[in-house]
């Protein structure tokens, strides 16, 4: 650390905030996080191995260790008796921000205070820390809605609904058994027990108190400073103060909705003087809406179910000031209504009694007609997934099967592509590359990589929902198991679970394909939550905290994203994976001690101390093994 002191001290200012600058996430993330703009799920970061680059929190570690490093500059520049500027703070907040690391943002928006930097905040420097502390960009949330939407728990008592004692039981009981699924994922890592982030947001009092001071200080207030609250609002459900205070002061809209009949009337706004309940501010100019207002208008109301008033606003914005509503937003709107149309948000909707915020269940697919049909939009891959999923819950087998095979030509094409990006990291290790030069090819290289993985990962993600639906719902005179799941299973063999098990009039069937490989579950470690709960005793029912242990299994396979050496690899084990390469490492020390040859495929190991009985397909007794999520 001394010596990191004095290099400082010996560097010009300017280049110490170049350096910072150089480390900002949104510079550094899409160039070498390969995992930049998907959405990670436990169920992939548990079959593909994923802990090398994402957490127990659902974070990626890229910014974790980014964060670390930028801290330590700062300390070491301030030992050095110099104070960082308000440019070099915005880096620091914004890495804070890729990590959810809302405490971060807060202290280091506090120490601006301390070292009398807070007065050179501008609205720049406000939109920055309300984007980091109420995680307004998708990086920040780790590009998963669920974590921030607004639940229905999260409303009781915090507006003006509050449920019975026990509808609260109920969503209680839902939020453990969802939590239970999740494990940490989506959790506030500052909290010893099990917070999620959402309901750390749910509070008005923040955001309310920051955006008082920059009406109150005369700051400049811009659109994107504007949607940025709006946002941050909407986390706390806020739908009143965003309608009152922001649309109708700002952008001159209105947005009635009729408490009996419950319809919508979106139009101008009719008021002519506006105070506020706390101080009063002189007349402002409008401000001519874009398209950041409709983004930020999807994001605020279907974020809080209201998703009828999301389409109005839209279309009402988009006719009055001529926008035209992007690929983008179509693409947002799919995924929300998605969101809120299948368990287990749509269970909590219904359990709290606010069945208007629950879309159809044709509702994802009529947005995908009219998107596709309409507004000529094609969709991609990630919306293919969304479609599928909404049609395999709805039973819509059929048309399901239809756009699965059009999802594949885009997991084709990616394979394709995954194999160009391979033999273009042979040639650079073979020709000698080093430095920049090969650091390009080789994030080329894992981005592809990943990109395939997760496009596999999703579509053996729709055989097995497919597979389990129809073997819970399936009658046992019905001729879709005798006739169409054979051809279903010969068609996409290599995306469903080896063996296949399903059940028709006469028994069970199982299919098994000894050339495909077994996925086989390793045990790794156990994960402990502390879940709050009430007990017993109905109304009056004290909170506690439920210690919970979840065992973490990893998936040994030749899909696996795990980290590799990349000096020990040749083309095969690049085109087609190995197993030696993918064994986790933090795997107990009575576990797995053999070694795995290339053609030897572990199907199940005993549950004992004296090390791992490996068994091979080839091998003349051997049973195959069912495996689980």
């Amino acid at each position: 650390m001394e010596e990191l002191i004095e290099a400082v001290a010996v560097l010009p200012r300017t280049t110490f905030s170049e350096f910072l600058r150089a480390l900002d996430p949104t510079n550094t993330g899409p160039d070498n996080d390969p995992t930049h703009g998907a959405q990670i799920q436990v169920g992939m970061w548990k079959r593909l191995n994923m802990e090398h680059a994402i957490d127990d929190w659902g974070t990626r570690k890229l910014y974790i260790r980014l964060l670390q490093r930028m801290l330590r500059l700062m300390v070491a520049l301030q030992k050095s008796g110099q104070q960082l500027n308000i440019n070099d703070y915005m880096p620091l907040i914004r890495a804070a921000g890729a990590t959810s690391d809302m405490e971060g943002a807060k202290l280091l928006w506090k120490q601006m205070q301390w070292t009398g930097t807070n007065h050179w905040r501008q609205s720049d420097a406000y939109n920055e820390f309300i984007k980091a502390r109420f995680l307004v960009e998708p990086l920040y949330y780790g590009f998963d809605k669920t974590r921030t939407m607004v639940q229905p728990r999260n409303l009781h008592r915090m507006g003006h609904v509050k449920f019975p004692w026990y509808t609260i039981k109920k969503l209680d009981r839902l939020r453990f058994n969802t939590r239970l699924l999740g494990h940490r994922f989506g959790l506030n890592k500052t909290v010893s027990h099990a917070q999620d982030v959402s309901r750390a947001l749910r509070k008005r009092k923040p955001i309310t108190r920051v955006f008082q001071h920059i009406l109150l200080h005369g700051h400049d207030i811009n659109e994107k400073l504007l949607c940025s609250a709006m946002i941050a609002f909407g986390r706390a459900g806020s739908l009143r103060f965003i309608r009152t205070r922001i649309l109708e002061d700002w952008f001159n809209i209105s947005v009635y909705k009729h408490k009996t009949t419950g319809v919508v009337q979106v139009g101008p706004a009719t008021r002519k003087t506006m105070a506020l309940k706390d101080f009063t501010r002189p007349v402002r100019p409008r401000i001519r809406p874009t398209e950041q207002l409709l983004h930020a208008m999807v994001q605020t109301y279907c974020g809080n179910g209201q998703l009828a008033m999301a389409f109005q606003l839209l279309d009402y914005v988009s006719k009055a000031y001529n926008i035209p509503i992007t690929p983008k937003i179509w693409f947002e709107l799919l995924e929300w209504t998605y969101v809120m149309s299948v368990p287990p948000i749509s269970s909590a909707w219904m359990i709290a009694g606010l069945r208007d915020r629950v879309p159809d269940k044709s509702a994802t697919e009529m947005i995908w007609n009219t998107m596709t049909a309409a507004y000529n939009v094609k969709p991609g891959f990630d919306q293919y997934h969304f479609l599928i999923s909404s049609l395999n819950h709805r039973g819509q087998y059929s048309s399901m099967i239809e756009h699965m095979r059009a999802a594949r030509r885009f997991y084709d094409d990616k394979c394709a592509e995954h194999e160009a990006a391979i033999l273009e990291y042979i040639r650079a290790l073979r020709d000698g590359l080093h430095g920049i030069a090969l650091t390009t090819v080789f994030r080329a290289y894992q981005r592809t990589r990943f990109e395939k993985q997760h496009m596999r990962y999703r579509m053996s993600l729709w055989c097995r929902r497919f597979l389990q639906k129809k073997f819970r719902t399936l009658n046992l005179n019905d001729e879709f198991a005798v006739r169409h799941i054979p051809d279903f299973v010969r068609e996409f063999r290599e995306f469903v679970e080896n063996p296949v098990l399903y059940r028709t009039a006469t028994g069970y069937v199982q299919l098994l394909d000894p050339v495909h490989e077994f996925e086989h579950r390793v045990y790794v470690r156990s994960l402990d939550l502390d879940i709050p709960m009430r007990g017993r005793g109905g109304r009056e029912g004290k909170w506690h905290l439920k210690r919970v242990r979840r065992r973490h299994f990893a998936i040994l396979s030749s899909h696996s994203l795990a980290d590799r050496k990349t000096h020990k690899l040749n083309p095969l084990s690049l085109l087609l994976g190995e197993l030696d390469s993918f064994r986790t490492p933090q795997l107990p020390e009575y576990r797995g001690k053999k070694e795995l040859k290339a053609n030897e495929i572990p199907l199940r190991m005993p549950r004992t101390n004296k090390g791992a009985r490996e068994v091979s397909p080839t091998a003349p007794n051997f049973k195959p093994r069912r495996t689980r999520q």
